[in-house]
């Protein structure tokens, strides 16, 4: 089997909030993806340089989607993600479940920092990004 990966986060989607959080999440899921030799693409919108866009790329190019980092609601957003690439593997990496998972669970491997099952700690904290010192003035 050929394993090509789409990595998709808040990141990846209009109207939603990005947090520097999620682009650590991201830059890490990308280097364990790069580490273990496999191939991958970045779904980003077009505000970020760089990536693909999810809404045009070929889904039957993925064997796998690994979504990274945040909230993940069950609404029209990740239903109309999850319909577009229904016939990749679905991996949910940091992510937190809103509903609880015996109601709904779309992922074939699921690592959460929360749900109704468990929590893990946020894998942004394994990045290895410089910290900048936050200054404000108020």
């Amino acid at each position: 089997m050929n394993i090509k990966i789409l990595v998709v986060g808040w990141f990846s989607l209009e109207d939603c909030n990005v947090t520097a959080g999620d682009m650590m999440a991201r830059d890490l899921a990308c280097q364990w993806i790069e580490q273990a030799g496999y191939q991958y693409d970045v779904a980003l919108l077009p505000i970020f340089s760089g990536g693909v866009d999810w809404r045009i790329v070929d889904p039957a190019s993925y064997s796998h989607l690994v979504f990274v980092c945040g909230p993940f609601p069950l609404n029209k957003i990740t239903n109309d993600f999850l319909k577009r690439f229904n016939s990749c593997r679905l991996i949910g990496l940091d992510l937190s479940m809103i509903e609880p998972l015996n109601v709904w669970n779309p992922f074939d491997v699921l690592i959460e920092r929360d749900s109704s099952v468990g929590s893990h700690p946020d894998i942004s904290f394994l990045s290895r990004q410089p910290k900048v010192p936050v200054v404000g003035i108020s």
